[in-house]
């Protein structure tokens, strides 16, 4: 029993997200080496905690339900649909089983899974400034002294003059370049999404030191990348480039002054 085709890659989606591919489409298995005479039957094991969420055939609609045998075309055909204002981690798993036995040490079963994680969209502050920006497809342009939240997708922030507060609480709100930090005066808040990859929140006070985050030189000296590593110092995961910030580098933003954890 074998897998000849096909990832299963984790899944990441927003809060109340709707429906989304699970990616499935290229899977193909075959039972081994001559015994294409066997046939495979493919079961649901395990599914996502229905708070956050539930699988679905390709139409959108109907629910596939644990220990229900499905074709390899339904399978292919899978989506996760969010459930209102549900999150957190799941798994999702199914077995391939042949009908060829166990005997003489044969294994007939091959198990998979993947991790579905849905991140919470955390609620504007009750006290946020009248003035502050709020997503956009488009490069934000601000006039000073304001919250600024990007939104997911890659884009140009340009924050004005004054005291601006730049804001992420999302790992797809990657690919973001902020042209005009200001030591000493702006921040970047980084509590939310913290609090979205440690479990139980992030307690700590310096991210930095605690291997979370990593500032290096971008392209140009007077640039930097802010890079994070989604699962600390203990976990499998590593650094990857997450926010660019223009005219400002490592060494000038390393202080943690400059963040909010």
């Amino acid at each position: 029993m074998l897998k000849t085709a096909g990832v299963l890659n984790n899944l990441l989606v927003l809060e109340n997200n709707g429906t989304t591919s699970l990616g499935l489409t290229n899977l193909a298995y075959s039972p081994g080496p001559n015994e294409a005479y066997q046939s495979l039957t493919y079961t649901i094991t395990a599914l996502p905690n229905p708070a956050m969420g539930s699988i679905v055939l390709a139409d959108g609609t109907t629910p596939v339900t644990v220990n229900t045998s499905y074709s390899l075309a339904q399978i292919q055909g899978l989506e996760f649909e969010t459930a209102p204002n549900g999150y957190g981690q799941s798994v999702f798993s199914f077995a391939v089983q042949d009908n060829g036995g166990t005997a003489n040490g044969g294994q007939d079963t091959l198990n998979q899974s993947l991790n579905i994680s849905v991140q919470q969209v955390p609620s504007p502050p009750p006290n946020q400034p009248a003035n502050a920006i709020v997503g956009s497809n488009q490069p934000i342009v601000g006039t000073g002294n304001q919250r600024i939240e990007g939104g997911i997708g890659a884009k140009t922030i340009t924050g004005g003059g004054g005291n601006n507060v730049f804001v992420y609480s999302s790992m797809l709100e990657i690919g973001q370049t902020i042209t005009n930090f200001t030591v000493g005066q702006d921040k970047i808040d980084l509590s939310g999404l913290l609090n979205s990859l440690v479990p139980g929140g992030y307690q700590g006070t310096n991210a930095i030191t605690d291997g979370y985050i990593k500032l290096v030189q971008g392209s140009t000296s007077d640039t930097t990348i802010l890079d994070i590593d989604r699962d600390g110092p203990l976990g499998p995961s590593i650094f990857r480039p997450f926010l660019q910030l223009e005219n400002v580098t490592p060494t000038q933003l390393s202080n943690p002054s400059n963040f909010i954890f």
